[in-house]
């Protein structure tokens, strides 16, 4: 009867859905009895009481026999395992029941190998990066980056064992060049070459600049003293003119026209060359 009132199919079904979502149960351990192992058993029993010298010591190497052959089937029962692969760094696994072999790493020789890749060139490499690196900074702030470096060496990526206790501006220019191949070289030097030469090339382009602007200044200098030498000539053609007029009054008299006078029948100015000039009255 089924209590939960579940129609039995569907009981069925659910009970073979659960089933298969279970892992797979391991392998039995062969046992003395099974079916393959039973004539071995009974061979171990029956030599072993026909091998003493009576019932008593035939039972008791009949004993040791039986517990040989347990022993022998649990460990034929046992996953074979071995070490292959590059360096033996990996475990295969043989089971005993299908013959089929799987591999895993073993995590203690994968640590080795790693250590091992690390070669010393590969340490001349990183350290040298580092070492370009550090050139980069001003000179005061790299014993202080050196030094922190050497103190967290894991976040740097070096190996401080390779490195001086100190700070050595020639070990930094030496090994920063350790790490690059000789095409890397010469580009590196031929953009510092280019460096150099634009710096130069703004440095004479600023003095260009300086030099010409200085004769522009000269110029404008000599052009507004040249304006004002003008003025000073048109102010003193003007002051002449003036004196000449004050000069006529002061001969001539009044009507008419007269040797030496003004007359009245013309207004009399100063021209733009100094120069008087009359124009008759209308």
């Amino acid at each position: 009867m089924n209590p939960l009132m579940i129609p039995a199919g569907l009981a069925a079904a659910g009970a073979a859905t659960g089933a298969s979502r279970l892992p797979a149960a391991p392998p039995r351990p062969a046992g003395l009895w099974d079916h393959g192992n039973r004539h071995k058993t009974l061979l171990a029993i029956g030599a072993g009481l026909l091998s003493g010298g009576n019932f008593g010591e035939g039972m008791a190497r009949a004993g040791q026999n039986v517990l040989g052959l347990e022993e022998s089937l649990r460990t034929s029962s046992k996953a074979g395992r071995e070490f292959g692969g590059p360096d033996d760094a990996f475990e295969i696994i043989t089971d005993p029941v299908t013959g089929e072999r799987s591999v895993q790493p073993v995590p203690a020789f994968q640590e080795y190998l790693e250590a091992k890749r690390v070669k010393q060139k590969d340490v001349a490499d990183i350290n040298g990066r580092a070492m370009f690196a550090l050139q980069q900074l001003p000179e005061d702030q790299r014993p202080a980056a050196y030094e922190q470096m050497r103190q967290n060496p894991e976040h740097f990526g070096v190996d401080p064992t390779k490195m001086p206790e100190a700070y050595d501006p020639n070990y930094a220019a030496v090994t920063s060049g350790m790490g690059m191949t000789v095409s890397q070289a010469l580009t590196r030097q031929q953009a510092k070459d280019n460096a150099a030469a634009l710096q130069d090339y703004r440095q004479d382009v600023q003095a260009d600049r300086t030099a010409r602007t200085g004769i522009y200044r000269d110029r404008s200098i000599a052009t507004t003293a040249q304006g004002a030498q003008r003025i000073a000539q048109g102010d003193a053609r003007i002051a002449q003119g003036a004196q000449r007029l004050a000069i006529s009054k002061t001969k001539g008299s009044g009507g008419g026209s007269s040797r030496g006078g003004l007359d009245n029948r013309y207004e009399y100015r100063i021209g733009p060359n100094g120069q008087v000039q009359k124009r008759l009255k209308k």
